[in-house]
């Protein structure tokens, strides 16, 4: 997920920290700084260093970068396992399936995961979901820190509240059925639009089971009721959506807020996802201010009452005064920096995480 790792290195950068971005040379297309950050002019910055799959050694060479002249290594997803054998002070960053699957995955790939977690001198968690699957690891350094959010690149647009003929949900989310639930969505927004018919559904064909949706679509007779688009879509296409959508409907077996979900309520629009509200209000001390739904039924209630402009409007609103106090880039690039200098100096994880800013 180049493109997470990309924000920080970034932000890092700006900061005045000496940080470095390795990435594959032929990145998944929703993760590619190129088509995230339209100021690079489709060319990579030269603090950006790659490997190559393609080439049989491409682990060999990620070792080898990564045993230069750096002090500490920053990990996310399968790369710990190479972190792990470069000899250097590593941290690592859970991203999503890396942790929820893989970790626990009894394969070799699976092993050598948990290996590095346990090796690592700090698991960055940016959701709250992290924490009871490190637990079931045996796993007590991880430290939760929120992803950064380009705040200033997912601003509320000047115009982005049109008052459209037919309620429009935008489900941007990729086409994964067993991660993002993207089938239990299409059954919730069938049960509501038999109530309100005068809906709109514009959904991204984007990944393997796009075919199944649009069978799924057919077969649940919701053709005349959706406007299909070819993903993936770059920042300028998403931040479209968004603006002229109702509501952006997210993902819906996760638990934790994504970055779909961030980008929306810092584009001030409201989110409709699935999300533990209750164990954020215990990490941040407020409301998660969404429209959270687990089942078919509860997609198509919530939905319901998304139809209020009212509702929707104070939903929004909330939502990006919410993410704007609780994932600032300064604070989260000061968090970063101070667990980095503090692992340098061989500081315990436990005195890490409460002394944490």
């Amino acid at each position: 997920m180049a493109n997470f790792a990309y924000l920080s290195v970034k932000k890092l950068r700006d900061d005045g920290n000496d940080s470095e971005l390795l990435m594959n040379t032929n990145p998944h297309p929703s993760s590619d700084p190129l088509l995230y950050d339209p100021s690079l002019k489709h060319e990579y910055p030269k603090w950006i260093r790659f490997y190559n799959t393609s080439n049989k050694i491409w682990p060999l060479q990620i070792i080898k970068i990564m045993r230069e002249d750096y002090d500490l290594i920053h990990s996310y997803v399968e790369l710990p396992i190479f972190a792990n054998l470069s000899f250097k002070k590593f941290v690592v960053t859970c991203q999503g399936s890396d942790l929820t699957r893989l970790a626990f995955a009894p394969t070799m790939k699976g092993f050598l995961l948990r290996c590095a977690y346990k090796k690592a001198k700090a698991i960055i968690c940016p959701t709250v979901g992290c924490f009871p699957l490190l637990s079931k690891l045996k796993l007590d350094n991880g430290i939760f820190i929120p992803s950064i959010v380009d705040l200033q690149r997912f601003s509320p647009e000047k115009n982005q509240n049109p008052s459209n003929e037919k309620f429009t949900v935008f489900h941007p989310t990729s086409q994964l059925w067993n991660i993002k639930g993207n089938d239990k969505f299409l059954h919730g927004f069938k049960k509501f639009v038999k109530k309100f018919p005068k809906s709109k559904l514009i959904i991204v064909l984007h990944n393997a089971d796009s075919k199944k949706t649009k069978l799924l679509i057919r077969d649940l007779h919701l053709e005349e009721f959706t406007e299909y688009i070819k993903g993936p879509l770059n920042v300028d296409d998403l931040k479209k959506y968004y603006a002229n959508s109702d509501v952006v409907a997210d993902q819906f077996l996760a638990t934790d807020l994504g970055g779909i979900g961030r980008e929306v309520l810092s584009m001030k629009k409201p989110l409709l996802t699935s999300c533990l509200v209750e164990k954020y209000e215990q990490v941040f001390g407020s409301v998660l201010p969404i429209a959270s739904a687990f089942t078919p039924d509860e997609i198509a209630a919530k939905l319901e009452l998304l139809t209020d402009s009212h509702f929707r409007k104070k939903l929004a609103q909330d939502g990006y005064s919410w993410i704007h106090k609780n994932f600032n880039p300064n604070l989260v690039s000061k968090k970063l920096q101070f667990v980095y200098e503090k692992i340098l100096s061989t500081q315990k994880i436990n005195e890490i995480r409460a002394n944490l800013p």
